[in-house]
């Protein structure tokens, strides 16, 4: 059907010699122009949809972590399944704002309730904090001894003024630049 548009098209444009005033072969072709400018700006809505759902794809792609343009994807994709079901122009706009908002609303609470927390994770030495240890070399008050945390020896410091001997189990209660604070049990 197209193709015979193209051809009436082309034959206003011969037998006018390129004029479109010429009103006897005009008025006579002017219905079929202006069905076959319809036909070419409607007649292909489905893939111009599909296209713009694939290009808001490979747009969401290169944006990581937004998730903002998939839902309008999505949206130009019903759009699409709509155009090809011959629903009009206007059915077609509807279904692209209601579908994307629909998905944009879903895809925000699906984050909204997966949404990770916080954790406060622990890395390196700050995680020996509140861990026990034994006592390699005697501690005192002024003299700072060792310590062993998971196979690992480490230097350490007392809290409290007493002293500790070898063997006596400790606990990790602070750190204090590459020295542990440890306190008895």
């Amino acid at each position: 059907m197209q193709v015979r548009f193209l051809f009436r098209f082309c034959g206003v444009l011969i037998k006018s010699n390129y004029k479109l005033i010429d009103l006897e072969v005009f008025t006579k072709e002017e219905d079929f122009m202006k069905e076959f400018i319809l036909e070419l700006i409607f007649g292909y809505t489905a893939y111009a949809w599909l296209l713009l759902a694939l290009g808001l794809l490979i747009l969401e792609l290169s944006t990581p972590g937004l998730f903002f343009f998939i839902a309008f994807a999505c949206g130009a994709a019903c759009a699409a399944v709509a155009a090809f079901l011959d629903f009009s122009i206007i059915f077609q706009v509807w279904v692209i704002l209601i579908s994307s908002t629909l998905c944009f609303i879903a895809i925000k609470s699906f984050f909204a309730t997966h949404k990770t927390k916080n954790l406060d994770n622990k890395t390196n030495v700050e995680a020996l904090i509140g861990q026990e240890a034994i006592v390699v070399e005697p501690i005192s008050a002024n003299q700072p001894g060792v310590i062993r945390v998971k196979r690992e020896l480490w230097g350490a410091i007392l809290r409290d003024g007493s002293m500790l001997q070898i063997g006596t189990v400790v606990k990790i209660v602070d750190i204090q630049g590459n020295k542990l604070v440890v306190r008895s049990l």
